[in-house]
């Protein structure tokens, strides 16, 4: 009995980590290109994309003048499960021409 608890428990620690495993920061905005750059906070692994990009499960979604919206890729008859907002830092402003 110990060990089916202990195996669920473990099988829903393995879930949480994998849905939730980027630690995203929005860094910047061109909002010319409709280009983001995202930082993961962990690693420190830079990324810049656009529209329809795919980081590790996450697509990002729309990007706006100062957000960017990305939702995570679900199994199953759900095409996308947790959705996250990224806002950029009120000290930093898009970049556009």
């Amino acid at each position: 009995m110990y060990k089916i608890i202990l195996t669920i428990i473990i099988a829903l620690l393995l879930c949480a980590q994998s849905a939730s495993a980027l630690n995203l920061n929005l860094k910047s905005i061109d909002e010319d290109r409709q280009e983001a750059t995202l930082l993961d906070r962990d690693t420190e692994n830079e990324w810049v994309v656009t529209e329809g990009d795919e980081i590790e499960g996450w697509v990002i979604m729309e990007i706006n003048e100062n957000n960017v919206l990305i939702k995570k890729k679900a199994q199953g008859k759900m095409k996308y499960g947790i959705s996250k907002r990224l806002t950029l830092p009120k000290d930093v402003s898009p970049i556009s021409k």
